[in-house]
């Protein structure tokens, strides 16, 4: 099998093997984007992300996100696009070398930074856990603020650790 590429051909393809450009579209329920590189609106390719099999996550790209393109033998319509560059457009939310933060588009944030080790969500409306079997919650101190203008009934009882408890067994109320 002999393959020839016209030599004119080799810098427009070693060029093209790694390229910055921007999300022009985004078809969600495909999966796929495409994006404007060098004035050059691609096909509708493919994403990469951290998970794609049995475990998958989902984040769809955003129109003007920075990306980079890689593409198989430098032929655009071979290109996965890798989310996402840092840009004056859209900067880093977070200064901290460690933290996990992860700002949304309504001002929503969900951080953990483990220099104090303190998991934040704010922003949020609404926060559901729905466990199938078992819901655990320890901690020294748990504290529940409740706002509503209309309370009808607000239950809050705190119990002592295990060594306060009394000789029959029973919890103490604090």
């Amino acid at each position: 099998m002999n393959i020839s590429i016209p030599k004119n051909d080799i810098p427009r393809l070693l060029r093209n093997l790694i390229r910055i450009g921007t999300v022009a579209e985004v078809d969600l329920v495909a999966g796929t984007c495409r994006v404007n590189t060098g004035g050059n609106f691609t096909d509708w390719l493919h994403r990469l992300t951290s998970r794609a099999g049995r475990s998958r996550s989902w984040w769809a790209p955003a129109a003007d996100e920075q990306v980079l393109l890689f593409s198989l033998g430098g032929e655009l319509d071979t290109a996965f696009v890798m989310p996402c560059i840092v840009s004056d457009e859209f900067p880093a939310p977070s200064a901290s070398a460690d933290a996990m933060h992860v700002t949304f588009p309504d001002g929503a944030v969900i951080e953990y930074e483990p220099k104090t080790g303190a998991l934040l969500a704010t922003g949020i409306k609404s926060a559901t856990v729905n466990p199938s079997e078992k819901m655990a919650v320890t901690a020294p101190l748990i504290t529940c603020t409740v706002t509503t203008r209309r309370m009808r009934r607000c239950a809050c009882k705190l119990w002592r650790p295990a060594t306060a408890r009394s000789s029959s067994g029973s919890h103490a109320s604090a």
